[in-house]
């Protein structure tokens, strides 16, 4: 008999009342509830993630590159920009991380990869409209002059200087004002998509094109992420034999796993943090760019479904038989993606009145 058939006999031979009256004793302990955290072994695989994650971070930074490097560089912008924008702004900001930024740029400007283009071009026009206003302080000038020292030395890959780049329509990825005319969408075209938008579990047979996709991700891209980290990656599978084993691993899929004609692995990455109190932001970050992406997909004539996603190790541990992932890597969500059959489906799902989800100066 299988562990996981006894944990199930086990399971059933024990009372609920008794199951609940044991956690009740045990939360009613200094540290019960920390006991049970870490003798119940649901988080040991966050755990190890976070630690792992930690550990690569640590490793990439120390040595000025790697994935962890370039999101740290990344956090290390952003907070320059938030400065930049400060009213009043001070002269002298950004000590603390300022020598790291410039340190972390470096690799990236000479950097060869076509992923380095962005990030050097708004990291180098950032930090120039830093050091354009920031006024003279020792740290400040060291790195001032790091920096002009690196821009000496001739990119990895030239940026073209005469397209667009600014989100302005101007030639700097700097910080800028944002333009507050009418938008395309107004609140009732936004409202009707939200609306239409449901999770589809039937879906033709026909291949996703992957254009479609890649259009719907730059949608999906411009969610919020903490510190602009965006620490997740969407991994995409069409191939039918991966398809068909990666959609029955999770839960709810019985049934209907067998018409998914795309499945996405959304992965968070915890090398993008250097402490366990940011280990929730993959969650919150990957579901913010989901939101998005999902939106767009149906402006495109797809539909997805999100999959119940749970935190069952055995059921990671199968993911991880399919594909690659790293130790500090963790699934956000599955999601099933296709064109919709027309003759399928979909539950109403009626939607909890604003009363209850929202209320006003609580306390």
């Amino acid at each position: 008999m299988k562990a996981s058939q006894i944990k199930g006999k086990l399971r059933a031979a024990v009372p609920r009342q008794v199951t609940w009256a044991a956690l009740a004793a045990l939360g009613a302990l200094p540290g019960g509830a920390l006991l049970w955290g870490l003798t119940a072994g649901g988080f040991a695989g966050e755990i190890g993630a976070v630690f792992r994650g930690m550990l690569q971070h640590q490793s990439d930074v120390l040595r000025g590159g790697g994935g962890a490097g370039r999101i740290k560089l990344r956090r290390c912008v952003h907070r320059l920009e938030k400065g930049l924008i400060m009213r009043p702004r001070r002269g002298i900001f950004g000590l603390d991380y300022i020598g790291l930024a410039v340190q972390l740029y470096g690799p990236v400007h000479t950097a060869q990869d076509e992923q380095a283009i962005p990030l050097r071009r708004w990291a180098g026009d950032v930090l120039s409209a830093y050091f354009a206003v920031a006024e003279s302080h020792p740290t400040i000038d060291a790195a001032r002059d790091q920096f002009d020292a690196i821009r000496t030395q001739p990119p990895g890959r030239p940026v073209d200087r005469t397209a667009p780049v600014g989100r302005d329509g101007g030639s700097s990825a700097s910080p800028y004002r944002r333009d507050l005319s009418p938008l395309a969408v107004d609140y009732a075209g936004l409202k009707e998509l939200a609306e239409r938008r449901r999770s589809v579990r039937w879906f033709r047979q026909e291949p996703v094109p992957h254009e479609l996709i890649d259009r719907a991700l730059e949608v999906g891209a411009q969610a919020p992420s903490a510190c602009n980290r965006q620490p997740f990656e969407f991994r995409f599978y069409d191939d039918p034999e991966l398809v068909a084993k990666l959609s029955k691993i999770p839960m709810g899929t019985s049934g209907i796993w067998h018409n998914f004609p795309c499945v996405c692995v959304l992965v968070g990455d915890m090398s993008a943090f250097a402490h366990q109190r940011d280990r929730h932001l993959v969650y919150i970050d990957g579901s913010l760019a989901t939101m998005g992406f999902q939106l767009a997909l149906e402006t495109l004539g797809l539909s997805s479904c999100c999959l119940n996603w749970p935190d069952v190790p055995r059921l990671e541990k199968r993911v991880r038989d399919v594909i690659a992932l790293e130790e500090h890597e963790r699934i956000v969500m599955f999601m099933a993606i296709g064109y919709p059959d027309p003759e399928g489906g979909v539950p109403h799902s009626e939607k909890r009145p604003l009363d209850g989800i929202r209320s006003w100066n609580r306390s």
